[in-house]
């Protein structure tokens, strides 16, 4: 599944599938910080919006936190979800945004891998199962001030070289 809604199988109809999903626009907006409080303990806010013009609607904020390549001893393993927090419902209407505030600590096995952290926010369709659509994601590295930057030209579709990002 990806965005929420789509099937991905079979593999040969992945990327296909992917890229006509990826063509459709969202009217949501989403960015967020994530600021120690102490040791291993950060406070996340999120500012979710709706862009003048879109459409209001009930979302549920999730966050979880991963590991970019954990346990270190399997090379294939990439994005391992060390925790992922109960999801937070808001009603964000057209031309506006709503403030989300999650607390979270990291395990020990994480704050001791801390360049290895990263933490993924997403705001999807408050349903009680899938499918739900996904309105919008940002993901964030340590040392959580900044995005993902593409470097092989993810962001205006082509596909090539998908792997290669940079913090």
């Amino acid at each position: 599944m990806y965005d929420g809604l789509e099937d991905g199988w079979p593999i040969s109809t992945f990327e296909s599938k992917f890229l006509a999903r990826q063509a459709i626009d969202t009217d949501v907006t989403i960015s967020f910080t994530a600021s120690q409080q102490r040791g291993p303990t950060f406070d996340v806010v999120t500012n979710v919006c709706v862009e003048q013009g879109g459409v209001g609607k009930n979302m549920r904020i999730h966050v979880v936190q991963s590991l970019d390549t954990y346990p270190a001893s399997r090379s294939y393993n990439r994005n391992t979800v060390m925790q992922g927090l109960s999801g937070i419902d808001v009603f964000v209407a057209e031309g506006t945004c709503e403030i989300v505030n999650h607390s979270i600590t990291f395990d020990p096995v994480s704050w001791g891998l801390f360049d290895q952290m990263q933490l993924t926010v997403w705001a999807q369709e408050p349903v009680p199962s899938d499918p739900a659509e996904v309105y919008q994601a940002k993901q964030l590295r340590w040392p959580f001030i900044g995005g993902y930057v593409f470097s092989d030209g993810f962001e205006d579709g082509t596909t090539a070289a998908w792997a290669v990002t940079s913090p």
